[in-house]
């Protein structure tokens, strides 16, 4: 399995080829956050163009739709927040704001791989499943249909019991 938010441990530029296999259509932007990433312009344009292209790569949605906070936010405060939370440690200047970048940009590759599972659950995995538990032999189902918890958009199996409070597993 490939799970390309992996933490990247030390190389000097990361590698986000595997990225770039399972969202094949971002490579040009993976492509330039990677470029920008191993030179560490230092440069206000270079951190804005930096923040645009994460948001580009997350498909943030127009106005008034929810996106975690660090896409929305400062890209250089962005930054240097990832950096303090990987630890003192860290060197400072621009290898401090480079490793911080790193993180926001692992940050929005497991946010947007997140949201794809999540998508291929609800309209693909989950409802085949469903469709399996109702065709199994001695299953009893005669339903058709997926079904949804009470007060959700979000699909289960007939045969799943609802999670806490009725909403899906």
């Amino acid at each position: 399995m490939v799970w390309p938010s992996a933490v990247c441990t030390g190389e000097p530029g990361p590698d986000y080829r595997a990225l770039a296999t399972v969202l094949p259509e971002k490579e040009p932007v993976l492509e330039r956050l990677t470029d920008l990433l191993a030179s560490a312009p230092a440069e206000e344009a270079a951190s804005a163009e930096f923040g645009a292209l994460l948001r580009e790569l997350a498909d943030v949605p127009g106005a008034g739709e929810p996106v975690p906070a660090f896409l929305a936010a400062d890209p250089v405060e962005v930054c240097g927040r990832f950096a303090d939370a990987l630890g003192p440690e860290l060197p400072e200047g621009p290898e401090r704001c480079r490793l911080g970048a790193r993180e926001a940009l692992r940050q929005a590759a497991y946010h947007v791989l997140g949201r794809r599972a999540g998508h291929v659950g609800e309209y693909g995995l989950g409802p085949l499943l469903g469709e399996v538990a109702r065709a199994a032999p001695g299953s009893g189902s005669t339903s058709s249909g997926t079904a949804r918890a009470p007060g959700s958009s979000r699909t289960r199996c007939g045969s799943c019991p609802p999670g806490p409070g009725g909403s899906p597993p």
